[in-house]
């Protein structure tokens, strides 16, 4: 026969393990469950995403100048042509001191 100090060590080391396995398939299936619906959310942006994407190549953004036909596209995103160069913008008259700002060419 066993001594009851031993079966006490036995009894305590089976419940600690029981309980261990109970917390830890607990935290498995949390995690689980965590993953699936982080793809469920993952899936539902993507469809939405793709929903935009198709919206967008079906009615395109058309920049038309003063509703003209013809004005339109990529070409009407270019800034009109100036007399390029700098201006000088400051205190000092027509000295030219102060800020260079762009004039556009």
């Amino acid at each position: 026969m066993c001594d009851p100090i031993s079966l006490t060590i036995a009894g305590s080391m089976l419940a600690s393990s029981a309980y261990s396995k109970q917390q830890s398939d607990k935290a498995e299936a949390n995690a689980r469950r965590r993953q699936k619906e982080a793809e469920q959310q993952a899936t539902a942006e993507r469809n939405a995403q793709d929903r935009n994407t198709v919206a967008a190549e079906l009615n395109p953004l058309l920049i038309t100048n003063k509703g003209k036909p013809g004005s339109q596209g990529m070409s009407q995103l270019k800034a009109k042509g100036g007399s390029g160069g700098y201006s000088a913008l400051g205190l000092g008259g027509k000295s030219g001191t102060g800020l260079n700002i762009s004039t556009g060419g």
